[in-house]
């Protein structure tokens, strides 16, 4: 068998024996800066036959490419970088900043995570993150958060709901993601904090907002998640069917559990 195979447009590529013998002679050796430095200039040349600068892979070839290495384990799997090439990453990243994300990406994260549930984290991950924070204190430090960013934070970190964002709008709670998912499978028209209402609760005046309104059969939804012990998670509920005549339908765990959504 020959050690080279006559490729499209002049193009020769070595046997998978001749690459097997290259691979385990240059195994343990390094390029030099120079010899690297004339690889990339090399290489980089357009008019040189099988170079890809510039260029892209068509749909079919990247389809065609996808199924080949189908079911293939990664070369580097079960290895690790050495602290040394760790750095070099890291300096090499240091300073770069991510394009702003599109709304169309972030709907795909926020589908793609929608019900997922994170493990506990281990006391060596808790202890690594707490040193770095030390070593590396947010921009944030000597600033005070306002009022309403403290408000949300409370929601979003005290055993409270997680906002989640799905069909373009951001819900409160990964629950009245599920909701919206339940209803729209039954082609049910639903709204999503559409009206606010005022009320008197001990004598002081409070507004109210539902979180879903249904118009074809004029009713409201509440979901009522996790609640917070010692409080009266209702009474706004209460207020508002009694002070406007609403028709309010709380939905709490166990509908939720019972209608199959959790």
């Amino acid at each position: 068998m020959e050690d080279v195979g006559m490729m499209a447009e002049g193009v020769k590529r070595h046997t998978l024996e001749t690459r097997r013998k290259i691979s385990v002679s240059m195994r343990g050796k390094h390029h030099t800066e120079e010899s690297k430095r004339r690889m990339f200039t090399n290489s980089a040349r357009r008019d040189k036959p099988g170079t890809m600068l510039g260029k892209h892979h068509t749909e079919e070839t990247r389809m065609k490419l996808s199924e080949a290495n189908l079911g293939k384990i990664g070369s580097f799997l079960g290895r690790n970088h050495t602290l040394e090439t760790r750095r070099k990453i890291s300096e090499a990243h240091l300073g770069k900043k991510l394009g702003p994300m599109s709304e169309e990406a972030k709907r795909k994260l926020s589908e793609a995570n929608l019900g997922r549930k994170r493990g506990p984290m281990s006391k060596e991950h808790k202890r690594k993150i707490s040193e770095s924070l030390r070593e590396n204190p947010g921009w944030t430090r000597g600033m005070k958060h306002s009022e309403e960013t403290k408000r949300k934070i409370r929601e979003n970190h005290r055993g409270g709901p997680r906002r989640c964002f799905y069909k373009d709008i951001w819900f409160r709670s990964s629950w009245e993601a599920k909701v919206v998912e339940y209803l729209d499978k039954r082609s049910i028209l639903w709204l999503y904090e559409p009206h606010v209402f005022t009320l008197v609760i001990d004598n002081k005046e409070t507004t109210y907002r539902p979180d879903f309104y249904l118009p074809e059969f004029n009713v409201y939804y509440e979901v009522k998640g996790y609640t917070r012990p010692g409080l009266n998670n209702y009474a706004k509920v209460l207020a508002a069917r009694e002070q406007h005549n609403l028709n309010i339908t709380v939905i709490d765990y166990g509908l939720l559990r019972r209608l199959g959504v959790l």
